[in-house]
């Protein structure tokens, strides 16, 4: 239940009173809600449903009791003894980082030989394919030129296959340079998430979303 929610309902529930005393009410538990911020939801549910905070507000306004100074107190005592404890029971944030840190770098060394053959044979792929490419580049500019001067021996048939082969290394390169430079890319980048997705796994923790 929201605070707009409960401030609505609780309006509904106190049309008994007159109207000053009702917007006493409704002003009183707006700033109870407000002063708990973003825990506006533990707030509520400290005060009860919103038949009961009437109830209670009705039967003390009518003994000619204030329905809100010693309660407020009583209840924000409460809600704020529950929240402190909740958040002395938690970590702080730096030890849970460090805890973290370190936990995971533990694991990486014990499951060393698996990130040793995961790279390796990650870097033979991206050598592969840059070796490929550096190939075609080079066999674009030698052969034209071995060509060229096989037609100036004479040798007219050899000249002519090798400017051709030339030809058609540099069109391959044309070709898939840029493929080539994806698949690193996203090798590189799937490597990665596969790294963090397996020491998450081993640490039991949930992948980020």
């Amino acid at each position: 239940m929201t605070s707009a929610e409960f401030l609505s309902q609780l309006n509904r529930e106190l049309t008994s009173l007159s109207p000053e005393e009702r917007a006493n009410a409704l002003v009183y538990y707006r700033e109870y809600l407000e002063d708990a911020g973003e825990d506006a939801a533990s707030a509520i549910e400290s005060l009860g449903s919103p038949q009961s905070v009437a109830e209670r507000i009705i039967r003390e306004v009518g003994t000619g009791k204030s329905p809100y100074g010693a309660s407020k107190t009583y209840q924000q005592s409460a809600y704020q003894t529950m929240y402190t404890d909740e958040n002395a029971a938690a970590p702080a944030p730096e030890k849970q980082k460090g805890d973290r840190v370190g936990l995971t770098v533990l694991v990486m060394i014990l499951t060393f030989p698996l990130w040793i053959t995961v790279f390796a044979i990650w870097i033979s792929i991206l050598a592969t394919l840059v070796a490929l490419v550096a190939a075609l580049a080079f066999a674009a500019v030698a052969a034209p030129i071995q060509g060229a001067s096989l037609l100036a021996d004479g040798l007219g048939g050899i000249g002519i296959y090798q400017i051709g082969t030339g030809i058609f290394s540099l069109g391959l390169v044309l070709l898939l340079w840029k493929p080539c430079l994806l698949a690193c890319k996203w090798l590189t980048i799937g490597l990665f998430k596969g790294c963090k997705a397996i020491i998450n796994g081993l640490l039991g923790r949930r992948n980020a979303a």
